[in-house]
Protein backbone atom coordinates (compact mmCIF):
# COMPACT_ATOMS: atom_id res chain seq x y z
CA UNK A 1 0.00 0.00 0.00
CA UNK A 2 1.21 3.48 -0.73
CA UNK A 3 0.30 7.03 -1.47
CA UNK A 4 -0.43 7.74 -5.12
CA UNK A 5 2.31 10.19 -6.01
CA UNK A 6 3.95 11.56 -9.09
CA UNK A 7 6.59 13.30 -6.98
CA UNK A 8 7.72 11.65 -3.76
CA UNK A 9 -9.37 2.03 -1.17
CA UNK A 10 -21.29 -0.45 0.80
CA UNK A 11 -21.60 2.80 -1.01
CA UNK A 12 -24.84 4.75 -1.25
CA UNK A 13 -26.01 7.31 -3.73
CA UNK A 14 -26.24 10.23 -1.34
CA UNK A 15 -23.03 11.88 -2.59
CA UNK A 16 -22.19 12.76 0.99
CA UNK A 17 -19.13 14.58 2.18
CA UNK A 18 -17.88 11.69 4.26
CA UNK A 19 -19.38 12.80 7.54
CA UNK A 20 -21.02 10.23 9.77
CA UNK A 21 -22.59 9.70 13.14
CA UNK A 22 -22.26 7.08 15.81
CA UNK A 23 -25.76 5.84 14.94
CA UNK A 24 -25.86 5.51 11.16
CA UNK A 25 -22.64 6.61 9.47
CA UNK A 26 -22.57 7.74 5.88
CA UNK A 27 -21.63 4.79 3.65
CA UNK A 28 -18.71 6.83 2.28
CA UNK A 29 -17.37 7.69 5.72
CA UNK A 30 -14.56 5.87 7.45
CA UNK A 31 -17.02 4.45 9.98
CA UNK A 32 -19.33 3.37 7.17
CA UNK A 33 -16.62 1.60 5.20
CA UNK A 34 -15.39 -0.19 8.32
CA UNK A 35 -18.61 -2.21 8.01
CA UNK A 36 -16.79 -4.22 5.32
CA UNK A 37 -13.93 -5.24 7.64
CA UNK A 38 -14.40 -8.44 9.66
CA UNK A 39 -13.27 -7.89 13.24
CA UNK A 40 -10.46 -10.46 13.27
CA UNK A 41 -6.98 -10.47 14.76
CA UNK A 42 -5.50 -10.58 11.26
CA UNK A 43 -7.36 -7.44 10.16
CA UNK A 44 -6.64 -5.61 13.41
CA UNK A 45 -2.97 -6.48 13.01
CA UNK A 46 -2.60 -4.53 9.76
CA UNK A 47 -3.00 -0.86 8.97
CA UNK A 48 -6.40 0.15 7.59
CA UNK A 49 -6.13 2.79 4.86
CA UNK A 50 -8.96 5.16 3.90
CA UNK A 51 -9.47 7.87 1.31
CA UNK A 52 -12.45 10.09 0.56
CA UNK A 53 -11.89 11.48 -2.92
CA UNK A 54 -15.14 13.44 -2.79
CA UNK A 55 -13.76 15.49 0.10
CA UNK A 56 -10.78 16.42 -2.07
CA UNK A 57 -13.00 17.20 -5.06
CA UNK A 58 -15.17 19.49 -2.92
CA UNK A 59 -17.98 19.41 -5.48
CA UNK A 60 -15.80 19.81 -8.59
CA UNK A 61 -16.66 17.45 -11.46
CA UNK A 62 -14.31 16.47 -14.27
CA UNK A 63 -14.94 15.69 -17.93
CA UNK A 64 -12.43 12.85 -18.06
CA UNK A 65 -10.60 10.42 -15.86
CA UNK A 66 -7.32 12.15 -16.64
CA UNK A 67 -8.75 15.50 -15.59
CA UNK A 68 -10.14 14.05 -12.35
CA UNK A 69 -6.86 12.38 -11.46
CA UNK A 70 -4.99 15.62 -12.05
CA UNK A 71 -7.47 17.44 -9.83
CA UNK A 72 -6.98 14.93 -7.01
CA UNK A 73 -3.21 15.11 -7.29
CA UNK A 74 -3.11 18.90 -7.46
CA UNK A 75 -5.38 19.39 -4.46
CA UNK A 76 -3.41 16.89 -2.38
CA UNK A 77 0.07 18.06 -3.40
CA UNK A 78 0.52 14.68 -5.16
CA UNK A 79 -0.16 12.88 -1.88
CA UNK A 80 -3.63 11.39 -2.17
CA UNK A 81 -3.88 7.72 -1.20
CA UNK A 82 -5.32 5.21 -3.62
CA UNK A 83 -5.73 1.46 -2.98
CA UNK A 84 -2.86 -0.66 -4.23
CA UNK A 85 -4.44 -2.11 -7.37
CA UNK A 86 -5.70 1.31 -8.46
CA UNK A 87 -2.42 3.04 -7.64
CA UNK A 88 -0.38 0.46 -9.54
CA UNK A 89 -2.23 0.93 -12.83
CA UNK A 90 -4.26 4.12 -12.93
CA UNK A 91 -1.52 6.17 -14.63
CA UNK A 92 -1.24 3.72 -17.52
CA UNK A 93 -3.11 4.69 -20.71
CA UNK A 94 -4.71 1.24 -21.03
CA UNK A 95 -6.25 1.35 -17.55
CA UNK A 96 -9.79 2.32 -18.51
CA UNK A 97 -9.91 -0.11 -21.40
CA UNK A 98 -9.11 -3.01 -19.08
CA UNK A 99 -10.83 -1.84 -15.88
CA UNK A 100 -13.98 -0.21 -17.20
CA UNK A 101 -13.77 2.64 -14.69
CA UNK A 102 -11.51 5.51 -13.66
CA UNK A 103 -11.11 7.69 -10.57
CA UNK A 104 -14.37 9.54 -11.33
CA UNK A 105 -16.19 6.35 -10.34
CA UNK A 106 -14.51 6.30 -6.91
CA UNK A 107 -15.94 8.49 -4.18
CA UNK A 108 -14.23 6.79 -1.24
CA UNK A 109 -12.17 3.65 -0.65
CA UNK A 110 -10.78 1.44 2.07
CA UNK A 111 -7.90 -1.06 2.01
CA UNK A 112 -7.38 -3.63 4.75
CA UNK A 113 -6.10 -7.09 5.59
CA UNK A 114 -2.81 -8.98 5.43
CA UNK A 115 -1.26 -9.93 2.08
CA UNK A 116 -1.89 -11.86 -0.04
CA UNK A 117 -5.51 -11.62 1.10
CA UNK A 118 -5.75 -7.84 1.31
CA UNK A 119 -9.08 -6.34 0.28
CA UNK A 120 -9.93 -3.05 -1.40
CA UNK A 121 -13.44 -1.63 -1.16
CA UNK A 122 -14.20 1.04 -3.76
CA UNK A 123 -17.34 3.02 -2.97
CA UNK A 124 -18.88 4.90 -5.81
CA UNK A 125 -20.66 4.27 -9.10
CA UNK A 126 -19.73 1.20 -11.14
CA UNK A 127 -21.53 -0.17 -14.20
CA UNK A 128 -21.45 -3.96 -14.36
CA UNK A 129 -21.79 -4.10 -18.14
CA UNK A 130 -18.82 -1.77 -18.64
CA UNK A 131 -16.72 -3.67 -16.12
CA UNK A 132 -17.43 -7.04 -17.75
CA UNK A 133 -16.65 -5.77 -21.25
CA UNK A 134 -13.37 -4.24 -20.12
CA UNK A 135 -12.23 -7.36 -18.27
CA UNK A 136 -12.94 -9.49 -21.35
CA UNK A 137 -10.70 -7.16 -23.37
CA UNK A 138 -7.82 -7.43 -20.87
CA UNK A 139 -4.96 -9.96 -21.09
CA UNK A 140 -6.38 -13.25 -19.86
CA UNK A 141 -9.91 -11.92 -20.19
CA UNK A 142 -11.00 -14.90 -22.25
CA UNK A 143 -11.09 -16.84 -18.96
CA UNK A 144 -13.46 -14.35 -17.29
CA UNK A 145 -16.20 -15.93 -15.22
CA UNK A 146 -19.29 -14.06 -14.08
CA UNK A 147 -21.43 -15.42 -11.27
CA UNK A 148 -24.48 -13.69 -9.88
CA UNK A 149 -27.34 -15.01 -7.76
CA UNK A 150 -29.25 -12.88 -5.26
CA UNK A 151 -26.29 -10.79 -4.13
CA UNK A 152 -23.47 -8.99 -5.90
CA UNK A 153 -22.01 -10.17 -9.18
CA UNK A 154 -18.64 -11.91 -8.91
CA UNK A 155 -16.21 -11.36 -11.78
CA UNK A 156 -13.00 -13.39 -11.82
CA UNK A 157 -9.96 -13.55 -14.09
CA UNK A 158 -7.13 -16.00 -13.42
CA UNK A 159 -8.86 -17.40 -10.34
CA UNK A 160 -6.88 -20.25 -8.79
CA UNK A 161 -4.01 -19.91 -11.27
CA UNK A 162 -1.39 -18.10 -9.21
CA UNK A 163 0.73 -15.58 -11.10
CA UNK A 164 0.37 -15.52 -14.89
CA UNK A 165 3.17 -13.31 -16.13
CA UNK A 166 1.91 -13.43 -19.72
CA UNK A 167 -1.29 -11.77 -18.48
CA UNK A 168 0.37 -8.81 -16.75
CA UNK A 169 -1.55 -5.59 -17.38
CA UNK A 170 -2.54 -2.28 -15.80
CA UNK A 171 -5.12 -4.08 -13.63
CA UNK A 172 -2.96 -7.13 -12.83
CA UNK A 173 0.52 -5.79 -12.16
CA UNK A 174 2.02 -9.24 -11.53
CA UNK A 175 -0.53 -11.29 -13.41
CA UNK A 176 -2.20 -12.13 -10.10
CA UNK A 177 -5.79 -13.38 -9.92
CA UNK A 178 -8.45 -10.69 -9.98
CA UNK A 179 -11.72 -11.18 -8.12
CA UNK A 180 -14.38 -8.46 -8.05
CA UNK A 181 -17.73 -8.33 -6.31
CA UNK A 182 -19.95 -5.62 -7.78
CA UNK A 183 -23.31 -4.49 -6.45
CA UNK A 184 -25.24 -1.40 -5.32
CA UNK A 185 -22.50 0.87 -6.67
CA UNK A 186 -19.66 -0.83 -4.79
CA UNK A 187 -16.67 -2.78 -6.05
CA UNK A 188 -14.77 -5.14 -3.73
CA UNK A 189 -11.37 -6.24 -5.09
CA UNK A 190 -9.01 -8.98 -3.90
CA UNK A 191 -6.81 -11.79 -5.17
CA UNK A 192 -8.99 -14.52 -3.67
CA UNK A 193 -12.72 -15.19 -3.75
CA UNK A 194 -12.71 -16.04 -0.04
CA UNK A 195 -11.33 -12.64 0.90
CA UNK A 196 -13.98 -10.92 -1.22
CA UNK A 197 -16.77 -13.10 0.15
CA UNK A 198 -15.66 -12.41 3.72
CA UNK A 199 -15.91 -8.66 3.13
CA UNK A 200 -19.31 -8.97 1.45
CA UNK A 201 -20.59 -11.12 4.31
CA UNK A 202 -19.24 -8.63 6.86
CA UNK A 203 -21.10 -5.77 5.20
CA UNK A 204 -24.36 -7.48 6.06
CA UNK A 205 -23.34 -8.30 9.63
CA UNK A 206 -24.27 -5.88 12.40
CA UNK A 207 -22.16 -7.36 15.17
CA UNK A 208 -18.64 -8.37 14.14
CA UNK A 209 -16.95 -5.70 12.03
CA UNK A 210 -14.50 -2.96 12.92
CA UNK A 211 -17.40 -0.52 12.64
CA UNK A 212 -18.73 -2.01 15.87
CA UNK A 213 -15.34 -2.41 17.55
CA UNK A 214 -15.34 -0.19 20.69
CA UNK A 215 -11.78 0.95 20.06
CA UNK A 216 -11.91 1.55 16.30
CA UNK A 217 -15.35 3.15 16.06
CA UNK A 218 -14.76 6.20 18.29
CA UNK A 219 -11.65 7.04 16.29
CA UNK A 220 -13.49 6.71 13.00
CA UNK A 221 -16.35 8.90 14.21
CA UNK A 222 -13.99 11.69 15.30
CA UNK A 223 -12.06 11.62 12.02
CA UNK A 224 -15.34 11.62 10.08
CA UNK A 225 -16.50 14.66 12.03
CA UNK A 226 -13.37 16.42 10.77
CA UNK A 227 -14.21 15.33 7.20
CA UNK A 228 -10.70 14.02 6.63
CA UNK A 229 -9.59 13.34 3.08
CA UNK A 230 -7.58 10.28 4.07
CA UNK A 231 -6.67 8.34 7.17
CA UNK A 232 -4.99 5.30 8.68
CA UNK A 233 -6.00 3.14 11.64
CA UNK A 234 -3.53 0.92 13.45
CA UNK A 235 -3.22 -1.25 16.54
CA UNK A 236 -0.48 -0.41 19.00
CA UNK A 237 2.41 -2.73 19.71
CA UNK A 238 3.05 -3.94 23.24
CA UNK A 239 5.48 -1.07 23.80
CA UNK A 240 2.94 1.62 22.91
CA UNK A 241 1.04 3.57 25.54
CA UNK A 242 -2.15 3.43 23.45
CA UNK A 243 -4.19 0.49 22.18
CA UNK A 244 -5.56 1.73 18.83
CA UNK A 245 -4.77 4.98 17.01
CA UNK A 246 -5.92 6.85 13.96
CA UNK A 247 -4.34 9.58 11.86
CA UNK A 248 -6.39 11.61 9.41
CA UNK A 249 -5.76 14.78 7.48
CA UNK A 250 -7.32 17.49 5.40
CA UNK A 251 -5.17 19.11 2.73
CA UNK A 252 -4.25 22.78 2.80
CA UNK A 253 -2.74 25.03 0.17
CA UNK A 254 1.00 25.15 -0.26
CA UNK A 255 1.73 21.44 0.25
CA UNK A 256 0.55 21.13 3.82
CA UNK A 257 -2.32 19.63 5.75
CA UNK A 258 -4.11 19.62 9.06
CA UNK A 259 -3.35 16.37 10.87
CA UNK A 260 -5.73 14.85 13.40
CA UNK A 261 -4.47 12.11 15.73
CA UNK A 262 -6.80 10.09 17.94
CA UNK A 263 -5.48 7.48 20.37
CA UNK A 264 -7.44 5.08 22.57
CA UNK A 265 -5.94 4.17 25.95
CA UNK A 266 -6.81 1.44 28.42
CA UNK A 267 -7.97 3.88 31.10
CA UNK A 268 -8.95 7.53 31.44
CA UNK A 269 -5.99 8.02 33.76
CA UNK A 270 -3.57 6.66 31.16
CA UNK A 271 -5.05 9.01 28.56
CA UNK A 272 -4.76 12.06 30.81
CA UNK A 273 -1.17 11.22 31.73
CA UNK A 274 -0.23 10.91 28.05
CA UNK A 275 -1.21 14.41 26.94
CA UNK A 276 1.97 16.13 28.13
CA UNK A 277 4.12 13.19 27.02
CA UNK A 278 2.76 13.39 23.47
CA UNK A 279 3.21 17.14 23.35
CA UNK A 280 6.82 16.82 24.53
CA UNK A 281 7.45 14.09 21.93
CA UNK A 282 6.29 16.30 19.06
CA UNK A 283 8.16 19.35 20.33
CA UNK A 284 11.45 17.63 21.22
CA UNK A 285 11.92 14.31 19.42
CA UNK A 286 12.99 13.35 15.92
CA UNK A 287 11.46 11.21 13.21
CA UNK A 288 12.97 7.74 13.26
CA UNK A 289 12.53 7.46 9.49
CA UNK A 290 14.04 10.73 8.24
CA UNK A 291 15.92 12.01 11.30
CA UNK A 292 14.44 15.50 11.31
CA UNK A 293 12.74 16.99 14.39
CA UNK A 294 8.99 16.49 14.38
CA UNK A 295 8.70 20.17 15.28
CA UNK A 296 10.05 21.03 11.82
CA UNK A 297 6.96 19.44 10.28
CA UNK A 298 4.24 19.61 12.93
CA UNK A 299 2.87 22.46 15.03
CA UNK A 300 0.46 21.46 17.77
CA UNK A 301 -2.76 23.45 17.73
CA UNK A 302 -4.52 21.41 20.40
CA UNK A 303 -4.02 18.20 22.34
CA UNK A 304 -6.33 17.04 25.10
CA UNK A 305 -7.81 13.97 26.76
CA UNK A 306 -11.48 13.05 26.45
CA UNK A 307 -12.20 10.01 28.57
CA UNK A 308 -9.98 7.20 27.28
CA UNK A 309 -9.09 9.20 24.17
CA UNK A 310 -6.28 11.62 23.44
CA UNK A 311 -7.11 13.90 20.52
CA UNK A 312 -4.51 16.11 18.85
CA UNK A 313 -4.80 18.64 16.05
CA UNK A 314 -1.61 19.75 14.31
CA UNK A 315 -0.63 21.88 11.36
CA UNK A 316 1.64 19.90 9.02
CA UNK A 317 3.96 21.09 6.28
CA UNK A 318 4.01 17.57 4.82
CA UNK A 319 0.86 16.63 2.90
CA UNK A 320 0.26 12.90 3.06
CA UNK A 321 1.75 12.50 6.53
CA UNK A 322 -1.18 10.41 7.77
CA UNK A 323 -0.28 7.77 5.19
CA UNK A 324 3.51 8.11 5.03
CA UNK A 325 3.99 7.68 8.78
CA UNK A 326 2.18 4.34 8.63
CA UNK A 327 4.02 3.14 5.53
CA UNK A 328 7.44 4.09 6.91
CA UNK A 329 6.56 2.80 10.39
CA UNK A 330 7.80 6.12 11.70
CA UNK A 331 7.79 6.95 15.40
CA UNK A 332 5.19 9.74 15.37
CA UNK A 333 2.98 7.78 17.79
CA UNK A 334 5.81 6.16 19.78
CA UNK A 335 6.29 8.25 22.90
Amino acid sequence: MAVLVTGCGLFGDDGGDGGGSAGTPSPTSLAGLLNWVPDTAANRGKVVYYVNADVVRAGTTSASGEEDLRLLLDRSSNSIFMPTNVRDGILKPEWFGYAGFDTRNISAALEFGPPPDGVEVLAGDFDLTSLEAALRASPGGDSLTVDQTDGPAYLAVGEGEGLSFDEVSAIRRNGQPLIWAVGDGDLVWANSRQAVENAVAASGNTASTLAQNPQYRPIADILDQQQVAQATLLTGEATMRWQVAGMGETFTEGGGSTLFVVMVFETETAAAESVDAFRAHIENDRSSAVGAPWANTLTIQDVHADGRLVIATMASTDAGISISVAIREDNLLAF
